[in-house]
């Protein structure tokens, strides 16, 4: 259009009082559309499957959301909680920051016993309570505590909120700063959604979870928690990337991103 139309054009708006189009919706970070192709895809997977997922405004959706399973290594990030809850008025001791880093970057398990050690189940249940949890049980066991899928995801959106402001930067930090080598399941399906991931895994011979935080925005993000049980590890990983896949992808975007992805393996 060159700029006498457009000027005419502009005129006649003006003139006409007709309105301005309004503006294209952003595209939801979770559609239902999605959240039924995640669950049949659970339904079809060996063992058990549970997710959920959650967005600022507290709506939970998933599938089994309630099943419990033994934590492993997901309750690390409930540790971390309420250790630097119990630093609320002060700075961490290098003691404490040489046992957080190592406990959730590379799901180290010493540090975690130590920790543990000093919280023990209370200090857990204190979390679950902050974070209105309604399945948790410790039984004086970190790793066999056992957790639900929407638990975890109340509890990773609410995560800012239960931290002290002055430890809330360190604690995202952690969470973004997990090895690679842990980075599978919902960060892959998070970055082709650009969305920025804050994650804890857990895993051992008979289960395989990841929790994650997404964020697009302080202001838009989501939690997904997806929980399985499973004896081969390949396996629930991948369970785990695709349910997280399927629920990311917004409606019409399913097939542009599988042959996105079919590109980049044919290259």
């Amino acid at each position: 259009m060159n700029s006498l139309v457009g000027g005419v054009v502009a005129a006649v708006v003006a003139a006409t009082g007709a309105p301005e189009p309004a503006p294209a919706k952003r595209a939801p970070l979770v559609s239902d559309r999605g959240v039924k192709a995640a669950r049949a895809f659970a339904q079809g997977r060996e063992g058990f499957v549970s997710f959920a997922v959650i967005g600022t405004k507290g709506k939970v959706r998933g599938y089994d959301r309630a099943r419990t399973y033994p934590a492993a290594s997901v309750t690390k990030a409930m540790l971390m909680v309420e250790v630097l809850r119990r630093a609320e008025g002060r700075s961490l001791s290098t003691a404490e920051t040489d046992l957080l880093y190592p406990m959730i970057t590379r799901s180290a398990n010493q540090p975690a016993r130590d920790l543990f050690s000093l919280v023990g189940s209370p200090g857990l249940y204190a979390v679950a309570e902050a974070a209105k949890m309604r399945d948790f049980s410790s039984a004086n066991s970190l790793f066999e505590s056992q957790i639900s899928a929407e638990d975890q995801a109340r509890f990773f959106v609410k995560l800012g909120g239960l931290v002290p402001r002055r430890h809330r930067s360190y604690a995202r930090g952690l969470l973004k700063s997990v090895i690679p080598a842990h980075r599978w399941g919902i960060p892959p399906a998070a970055r082709e959604r650009r969305l920025t991931p804050f994650i804890k895994g857990g895993w051992r011979s008979d289960v395989v979870h990841q929790v994650a935080l997404l964020e697009k925005s302080r202001k838009r993000r989501i939690a997904l928690a997806v929980l399985s049980d499973t004896t081969n590890q390949g396996y629930g990983r991948a369970t785990i990337e695709g349910v997280a896949r399927r629920v990311l992808d917004p409606p019409g975007d399913r097939l542009r991103g599988d042959r996105a992805r079919a590109r980049r393996r044919a290259q």
